[in-house]
């Protein structure tokens, strides 16, 4: 059986409110998700961060970084080829 949060007491699954203190009941996946908003609440305030406030600086995991270099690969190998198509194409048609 549930328990009410305010008070303790326990409640049937049924009631919308605690009878000994009167308090809102919630549902059990409504319990879960506001205990789960806390966990998140108290992580940020151990880091530091405020809620509803912007990271104003962020760590690059070594898969962001991997990928973020790959894209920088990527793309320069394109400007390349690129490039070398403009010059086979001036050499064969004349420029």
């Amino acid at each position: 059986m549930p328990y009410c949060a305010n008070c303790g007491n326990e409640v049937n699954r049924e009631d919308k409110f605690c009878f000994r203190c009167g308090a809102q009941l919630m549902k059990e996946s409504e319990q879960k998700e506001s205990a789960k908003a806390e966990t998140m609440k108290e992580e940020l305030r151990k880091t530091g961060v405020q809620e509803g406030q912007p990271q104003t600086s962020q760590t690059v995991t070594e898969h962001e970084y991997a990928t973020m270099n790959r894209r920088d690969w990527i793309t320069l190998a394109i400007a390349v080829l690129m490039i070398a198509l403009v010059v086979w194409t001036v050499h064969v048609f004349g420029g």
